[in-house]
């Protein structure tokens, strides 16, 4: 199981998303990547979410994710004294791609 988290952290380090509002949030997830939140499962479900046209107050651990009211497509981080904004698809989007090189790579 070990090997399979130092994969995923190593994917999700050395790719980043296009989008540079997604990547400063990818940044903070980085930060919150530690063991027990460091599963395809939790990814796969912020993606999920990220994704839904009912997303609201999806959470990853510290950081939660809000709808932006006025933008629909957009999706804003709170992760404590830090708010940043990028869209939903981007974001989710990238999680996507982290996943399948992921399962990629566990297959290998």
């Amino acid at each position: 199981m070990e090997a399979n988290l130092e994969l995923l952290r190593h994917l999700a380090q050395i790719h980043r998303p296009v989008d540079s509002d997604a990547n400063d949030i990818w940044h903070y997830m980085i930060l919150n990547m530690e063991e027990d939140a460091l599963d395809p499962p939790a990814l796969q479900a912020v993606a999920s979410a990220l994704e839904s046209e009912t997303n609201q107050g999806i959470g990853f651990r510290e950081i939660q994710f809000e709808r932006v009211l006025e933008h629909p497509e957009l999706v804003e981080m709170e992760y404590y004294e830090t708010n940043l904004v990028c869209p939903r698809e981007s974001l989710a989007a990238h999680i996507r791609k982290i996943l399948l090189l992921y399962d990629a790579g566990m297959e290998a």
